[in-house]
């Protein structure tokens, strides 16, 4: 019996995500999140272990307490480094994952902005969290994932009181309830972080082909969206393979010649014919 030939319309065997940049048919490019999360998370949880540890020593509940003056300072030095990592991580995250959505829809919010906003004074309190809505709103209007935008609102409440109570509960015999405040946002900026970066990852379906006869897929794209791979490794017609036909003209009517005779309509019965 002979072997079929192979589908030229079926999808590659392999549907694993490719890492870095995300290719999509209609030319533009998502850049995949999941790193900076990744590492976002990381620095944020060590900054919220550093100041659960500092926080303790300071109330004087551990026992721990140095003589030497630069070894008592060590706990401050180590939340300042991971304090400084959680920013730095946590805003280039916020930059990639508000350019994807940029490039997806055009939103209030630029990418600048959205980063921007948490150093602009009043502002600051509620515009991270206005941008952050708007980038999960958008992100997924373009997946089925059912949305975490109710997160959002519970990551900055818990992070603004956070730093109200840290500035009057600090010394006093409340001082667990800042570090408490904290956890809770830490623990839902996490789920918004790795959430949201799943979402972003998945997005591959093209939003529009251009109809200009040369960018049309060689094969049919359906497979490839069925598995989930992107539409730009399929291969493309190039200018030479496919030329664009030109529409047929259609022929001129053609005119009667000025001494040809006229033809003559028949003669209805009972009616006599002109002299």
């Amino acid at each position: 019996m002979a072997e079929l030939p192979d589908n030229p319309y079926a999808a590659p065997a392999t549907t694993d995500a490719p890492t870095g940049a995300i290719l999509r048919a209609d030319g533009q490019e998502l850049q995949d999140p999941r790193t900076l999360g990744w590492l976002a998370v990381g620095f944020l949880w060590l900054y919220a272990f550093c100041r659960i540890v500092f926080g303790w020593m300071e109330a004087g509940m551990s026992g721990l307490y140095m003589e030497d003056a630069a070894q008592s300072e060590l706990p401050a030095v180590g939340t300042g480094l991971t304090f400084i990592g959680t920013v730095i991580t946590f805003l280039m995250w916020t930059y990639r994952c508000s350019s994807n959505a940029w490039r997806l829809e055009r939103m209030d919010t630029k990418p600048g902005m959205a980063v921007g906003s948490y150093f602009i004074p009043f502002y600051n309190l509620a515009g991270p969290c206005l941008a952050m809505r708007e980038i999960i709103q958008v992100t997924y209007r373009h997946t089925d994932r059912k949305s975490i935008k109710g997160l959002v609102m519970h990551w900055w409440l818990g992070w603004v009181t956070f730093n109200l109570s840290s500035r009057f509960m600090q010394d006093s015999e409340y001082w667990w309830f800042p570090l408490a405040c904290m956890t809770i946002s830490a623990a839902f900026l996490t789920a918004i972080i790795l959430n949201l970066g799943a979402a972003q990852s998945t997005i591959r379906a093209p939003l529009h082909l251009p109809d200009d006869g040369h960018s049309r897929l060689r094969h049919s794209p359906l497979p490839a969206i069925e598995a989930g791979l992107p539409l730009a490794n399929l291969p493309r017609h190039k200018s030479h393979d496919a030329p664009v036909p030109e529409p047929k003209k259609k022929a001129a009517p053609s005119k009667p010649h000025p001494n040809a005779p006229v033809p003559r309509r028949p003669e209805a019965e009972g009616e006599t014919p002109p002299p």
